[in-house]
């Protein structure tokens, strides 16, 4: 027979930016009532999803281990406040959530974070700002720029890749949005027919027409493919993204 297990949940926690924006995170931990050693993770796909309970991300693994995990939407996703701009926000959002869960009473101080993909890029953000209490990151699959792979290819922008990751995100915000059942699914809908036609999608003149960007305005994520296409030879405006991320200034230990 297999033993019962027991953990503590608590959703939705209201984590307070320096800018007064209010991010949501769930927190699992261990029902022991000591400190424990945290593990961050953030993400803009909705801390909800099926996504986080899978393989190598499934935070059961790491209470098991004794450690408590925090899973946050990232700034204008899922129940988060705010607009979202690809890591615009996030090198401050990510110092302020790493201090924020190091204050805990149910952690030790010590915080860690795991994640792959834009969620490993989150913590090499969080890495060159230097909070305090971030001892380690375990990033996986992760580019330090968003002008490299996946997203671009020998200097060349990946527009087919951009709509797929694009219409992932969409997909996820509509299921936990509040429009009227009827709207959500025409959006669904439309979302589907753009993922069975990417090439015909990809042909859109100009490219701020394709229906994923316009989908994208009627939500809270209209501004990052339009910030893509319309600044793409624009070296200052990546720049303000840090991209290429400063990995010389990744001080805590680093397992990629």
């Amino acid at each position: 027979m297999p033993q019962k297990e027991s953990f503590n949940l608590e959703v939705n926690v209201p984590v307070k930016m320096r800018d007064g924006i209010i991010l949501f995170a769930n927190v699992l931990r261990p029902v022991k009532d000591t400190k424990h050693p945290a593990i961050l993770v953030r993400l803009p796909y909705v801390k909800d999803s099926e996504f986080l309970f899978s393989n190598y991300l499934n935070p059961i693994r790491y209470v098991r281990a004794g450690y408590a995990v925090v899973m946050q939407d990232c700034r204008g996703t899922g129940v988060s406040e705010g607009e979202y701009h690809q890591f615009v926000n996030d090198v401050d959002d990510r110092y302020d959530t790493v201090e924020w869960a190091a204050a805990q009473p149910w952690c030790n101080g010590n915080v860690g974070m795991y994640g792959l993909s834009y969620l490993g890029a989150n913590q090499l953000m969080a890495a060159i700002s230097h909070p305090p209490h971030l001892k380690a990151i375990c990033p996986a699959q992760a580019s330090h720029s968003l002008r490299g792979m996946p997203m671009w290819e020998g200097g060349v922008f990946m527009l087919q890749l951009s709509l797929i990751w694009l219409n992932s995100m969409i997909t996820k915000e509509l299921a936990k949005s509040g429009l009227p059942p009827e709207k959500r699914k025409e959006l669904q809908q439309r979302l589907a027919f753009v993922d069975q036609h990417l090439t015909e999608a990809c042909r859109t003149l100009p490219f701020l027409d394709v229906d994923t960007n316009k989908i994208a305005k009627e939500l809270r994520l209209g501004s990052v493919y339009s910030e893509w296409v319309t600044n793409i030879e624009d070296d200052s405006f990546w720049e303000k993204l840090h991209n290429p991320l400063p990995l010389e200034k990744v001080a805590v230990p680093a397992f990629h």
